[in-house]
């Protein structure tokens, strides 16, 4: 099968990578950790994997070069039992379509359409190949990143220039410094509504790969902007949850970050069901892991992202308090009133006396 991938094994005198392939795989018989490099700026790689038949089709795309393919994985040695492994290059996965099993460390988390994730290098990992799903992975070398960051600006009214500030810059200009080495960080991003956030992602990723592949005048910087939008659109709070997760923290606490980033950006109106349905995890596990980290039950810690919401309204509009009920979606006045005052210990015509900042 024609592919970028190329496969060295260290020798005993641990001989260095070879120049002039695309991908290159380290200590290839491993069964602990194998290390991938790629000689391009940057790679797309999209996997579409059908369970049923033991079909993979790959497209790989680097400037000026593709491979489209398709193969058995039961014939195709890199993808049986991967081991985990970890790269000289950053990594963002976002799931298109099905569900990825993606093992971080020893812990195994499943990834959703519309579900994202970014890896610094240091973080050691592996996705499997369990169930049907299309998935793009973007390969970013330190580089092209450096580059990107520099020239990703915008102008004010006054004609000054300002460098776009994102937590992905932080974590790509983190993991270069020497003092990073063994950090394993990586972002997570859930999305509020996956259809939504693929109607944006997927032109994105097109264009990524014809503007890479045909390589016209002003491909380069238009490939840059693109990267800078999709970027743009990951750390949009009103689109994705996003989480900055250490690899080795606990498993309970980064369940309790993804459930608290979920009720923020939903103002607390979510069920149970719904976060089952997210986070693949059982309501009454979650419930308990959020009694332990704010001693109130899902429910409870949930109502407090809505009054929190209601506080602002109240405090930042002038819009009536049975608009405000009604938008936030309790069932009646009294039942408001009831856990407002419980809340604040006035009620909600008090608070805005006393709060309003509306002239």
């Amino acid at each position: 099968m024609e592919s970028f991938l190329r496969i060295e094994n260290f020798n005993e005198a641990n001989l260095p990578a070879l120049i002039g392939s695309d991908l290159i795989i380290y200590n290839y018989n491993s069964d602990f950790l194998q290390l991938y490099e790629i000689q391009y700026p940057y790679m797309v790689i999209v996997q579409d994997y059908e369970v049923g038949e033991d079909i993979c089709h790959f497209g790989e795309y680097a400037p000026g070069k593709q491979v489209v393919c398709t193969a058995k994985l039961s014939d195709y040695i890199p993808y049986k039992q991967r081991p985990l492994h970890q790269h000289n290059f950053f990594e963002t996965m976002i799931v298109l379509s099905g569900s990825v099993t993606h093992r971080v460390g020893n812990k195994v988390f499943i990834y959703r359409e519309g579900q994202c994730c970014i890896m610094n290098r240091n973080v050691k990992h592996c996705e499997e190949f369990t169930s049907d799903f299309k998935a793009v992975f973007l390969s970013m070398r330190a580089d092209f990143l450096q580059r990107l960051i520099e020239q990703d600006t915008y102008y004010t009214a006054d004609g000054f220039c300002h460098r776009f500030q994102r937590s992905s810059y932080q974590l790509f200009l983190e993991n270069g410094q020497d003092k990073s080495f063994y950090e394993k960080v990586y972002l997570d991003f859930s999305p509020v509504n996956a259809e939504s956030v693929l109607e944006l992602l997927n032109p994105l990723i097109s264009q990524i790969i014809g503007e890479t592949v045909l390589q016209k005048a002003g491909s380069a910087h238009i490939i840059a902007g693109l990267f800078s939008r999709l970027f743009s659109i990951l750390e949009d709070d009103s689109l994705f949850c996003s989480s900055r997760v250490q690899s080795d923290s606990g498993m309970q606490e980064y369940l309790f970050t993804k459930v608290a980033h979920i009720l923020e950006v939903n103002k607390g109106r979510i069920s149970r069901e719904e976060l089952e349905h997210l986070l693949n995890y059982n309501g009454e596990y979650l419930n308990r892991i959020v009694k332990k980290f704010t001693g109130m039950n899902l429910t409870e810690y949930g109502r407090t992202f809505l009054l929190k919401e209601a506080r602002k309204l109240l405090t930042e509009s002038d819009r009536s308090i049975t608009d405000i009920i009604s938008e936030l979606g309790f069932a009646n006045r009294s039942h408001f009133y009831q856990i407002f005052e419980k809340e604040y210990g006035i009620t909600p015509n008090e608070f805005r006396k006393e709060n309003c900042r509306i002239q």
